[in-house]
């Protein structure tokens, strides 16, 4: 699953940005507490709830793996996922297994956004 995707990205990569760590952590323990306390009551609003956070969870993961070389920073990084961000651009980025589409674009993507 991309919980485990997200944990794994960040223990092989050992960022030392502790502001998208504490990020990332701020988003597992949001869908951690949102499956915990999932009802029959609240079934449809948790699980737009954790579309939401898998979207964010994704574009942060698309984020690390074009920002090796640090052009974006942090706080931009997180602005662009909290804040919204070009949808546009986004509908052509593919985040499943399609390696070759995704990283053509890596080079446009990071001067889109800086």
């Amino acid at each position: 699953m991309w919980q485990a995707s997200l944990r794994h990205l960040f223990k092989k990569k050992r960022f030392q940005d502790v502001r998208l760590q504490e990020y990332s952590e701020n988003i597992l323990r949001e869908f951690d507490f949102l499956i915990e306390n999932i009802s029959p009551d609240n079934l449809r609003t948790t699980i737009t709830k954790i579309n939401v956070i898998k979207e964010k969870a994704s574009l942060l993961m698309f984020f690390l793996e074009i920002n090796e070389e640090e052009q974006l920073t942090s706080d931009r990084i997180i602005e662009i996922i909290e804040k919204g961000y070009p949808d546009t651009f986004l509908e052509k980025i593919s985040f499943g297994n399609d390696l070759t589409n995704r990283y053509s674009l890596l080079e446009e993507s990071v001067k889109y956004f800086v």
